[in-house]
Protein backbone atom coordinates (compact mmCIF):
# COMPACT_ATOMS: atom_id res chain seq x y z
CA UNK A 1 0.00 0.00 0.00
CA UNK A 2 1.38 3.47 -1.28
CA UNK A 3 1.49 6.63 0.58
CA UNK A 4 -1.16 8.36 -1.48
CA UNK A 5 -3.88 5.37 -1.12
CA UNK A 6 -3.52 5.32 2.68
CA UNK A 7 -3.98 9.36 2.52
CA UNK A 8 -7.21 8.18 0.65
CA UNK A 9 -8.38 5.99 2.44
CA UNK A 10 -7.62 8.14 5.63
CA UNK A 11 -9.51 11.24 4.12
CA UNK A 12 -12.69 9.13 3.28
CA UNK A 13 -12.67 7.92 6.94
CA UNK A 14 -12.27 11.27 8.01
CA UNK A 15 -15.18 12.84 5.51
CA UNK A 16 -17.40 9.27 6.72
CA UNK A 17 -17.25 9.88 10.29
CA UNK A 18 -17.91 14.22 10.23
CA UNK A 19 -20.86 13.12 7.86
CA UNK A 20 -22.37 10.94 10.85
CA UNK A 21 -21.34 13.33 13.54
CA UNK A 22 -23.56 16.26 11.13
CA UNK A 23 -26.64 13.84 11.08
CA UNK A 24 -26.37 13.22 14.97
CA UNK A 25 -26.37 16.96 15.54
CA UNK A 26 -29.03 17.65 13.41
CA UNK A 27 -31.41 15.26 15.09
CA UNK A 28 -30.54 16.48 18.44
CA UNK A 29 -31.36 19.48 17.39
CA UNK A 30 -34.71 18.21 16.09
CA UNK A 31 -35.29 17.03 19.41
CA UNK A 32 -34.63 19.59 21.47
CA UNK A 33 -36.46 22.20 19.41
CA UNK A 34 -39.54 19.15 19.80
CA UNK A 35 -39.12 19.95 23.48
CA UNK A 36 -38.90 23.45 23.92
CA UNK A 37 -42.72 23.75 21.81
CA UNK A 38 -43.84 21.18 24.12
CA UNK A 39 -42.41 23.44 26.94
CA UNK A 40 -44.09 26.34 25.74
CA UNK A 41 -47.72 24.84 24.68
CA UNK A 42 -47.72 23.11 28.02
CA UNK A 43 -46.96 26.10 30.11
CA UNK A 44 -49.60 28.55 28.10
CA UNK A 45 -52.24 25.49 28.52
CA UNK A 46 -51.17 25.85 31.92
CA UNK A 47 -52.13 30.01 31.92
CA UNK A 48 -54.98 29.43 30.07
CA UNK A 49 -56.45 26.14 32.49
CA UNK A 50 -55.59 28.54 35.93
CA UNK A 51 -57.58 31.22 33.93
CA UNK A 52 -60.19 29.17 33.60
CA UNK A 53 -60.84 27.79 36.71
CA UNK A 54 -60.74 30.98 38.68
CA UNK A 55 -63.01 32.45 36.36
CA UNK A 56 -65.40 29.38 36.87
CA UNK A 57 -65.00 29.66 40.61
CA UNK A 58 -65.51 33.17 40.67
CA UNK A 59 -68.86 32.44 38.86
CA UNK A 60 -70.22 29.46 41.28
CA UNK A 61 -69.16 31.52 43.87
CA UNK A 62 -71.22 33.64 46.33
CA UNK A 63 -71.78 37.25 46.41
CA UNK A 64 -69.06 38.57 47.90
CA UNK A 65 -66.16 36.34 46.55
CA UNK A 66 -62.89 38.16 46.05
CA UNK A 67 -59.25 36.51 44.85
CA UNK A 68 -56.49 37.65 43.60
CA UNK A 69 -53.92 35.05 41.47
CA UNK A 70 -50.59 35.42 39.86
CA UNK A 71 -49.45 34.57 36.30
CA UNK A 72 -46.14 34.28 35.33
CA UNK A 73 -44.90 37.12 33.60
CA UNK A 74 -43.41 34.73 30.29
CA UNK A 75 -44.37 31.32 29.36
CA UNK A 76 -41.27 28.75 28.07
CA UNK A 77 -39.09 32.02 28.30
CA UNK A 78 -40.76 33.87 25.95
CA UNK A 79 -43.13 36.75 26.26
CA UNK A 80 -46.82 36.41 25.79
CA UNK A 81 -50.33 38.26 25.77
CA UNK A 82 -54.14 37.99 27.08
CA UNK A 83 -56.88 38.66 26.14
CA UNK A 84 -60.23 37.78 26.39
CA UNK A 85 -62.90 38.58 24.01
CA UNK A 86 -66.67 37.82 24.45
CA UNK A 87 -66.18 34.33 25.77
CA UNK A 88 -62.91 32.97 24.28
CA UNK A 89 -59.63 33.77 26.62
CA UNK A 90 -56.65 33.77 23.79
CA UNK A 91 -52.71 33.29 24.57
CA UNK A 92 -50.34 34.02 22.29
CA UNK A 93 -46.28 34.40 22.34
CA UNK A 94 -45.67 37.80 20.86
CA UNK A 95 -43.75 36.89 17.97
CA UNK A 96 -46.73 34.87 16.90
CA UNK A 97 -45.32 31.25 17.08
CA UNK A 98 -47.91 29.58 19.48
CA UNK A 99 -51.21 30.71 20.21
CA UNK A 100 -54.27 29.28 22.17
CA UNK A 101 -57.66 29.80 22.80
CA UNK A 102 -60.08 28.27 25.00
CA UNK A 103 -63.88 28.95 25.94
CA UNK A 104 -64.28 30.59 29.37
CA UNK A 105 -67.90 31.95 31.71
CA UNK A 106 -68.45 35.78 30.52
CA UNK A 107 -66.54 38.18 33.10
CA UNK A 108 -66.24 41.74 32.83
CA UNK A 109 -62.85 43.10 32.91
CA UNK A 110 -59.33 42.34 31.61
CA UNK A 111 -56.92 39.63 31.86
CA UNK A 112 -52.90 40.50 32.43
CA UNK A 113 -49.76 38.74 33.04
CA UNK A 114 -48.74 38.69 36.78
CA UNK A 115 -51.22 40.04 39.51
CA UNK A 116 -55.44 39.54 38.84
CA UNK A 117 -57.84 40.43 41.04
CA UNK A 118 -61.31 38.41 40.15
CA UNK A 119 -64.07 39.06 42.31
CA UNK A 120 -67.89 38.23 42.14
CA UNK A 121 -70.62 41.03 42.85
CA UNK A 122 -74.50 39.93 42.73
CA UNK A 123 -73.89 37.29 40.14
CA UNK A 124 -71.38 39.41 37.66
CA UNK A 125 -67.55 38.23 37.62
CA UNK A 126 -65.26 41.14 37.13
CA UNK A 127 -61.63 40.81 36.76
CA UNK A 128 -59.24 43.56 37.54
CA UNK A 129 -62.07 46.35 37.91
Amino acid sequence: MNKSQSSVEFMIVVAAGFFILVVFLIVLQSNILDKTKEKINLEMNQVAITVQNEINLATSASNGYKRTFILPSVVGGMNYTLNISGNILQISTTNGNFALGVSVLPVQGNIKKDSNIIRNQNGTVFLNE
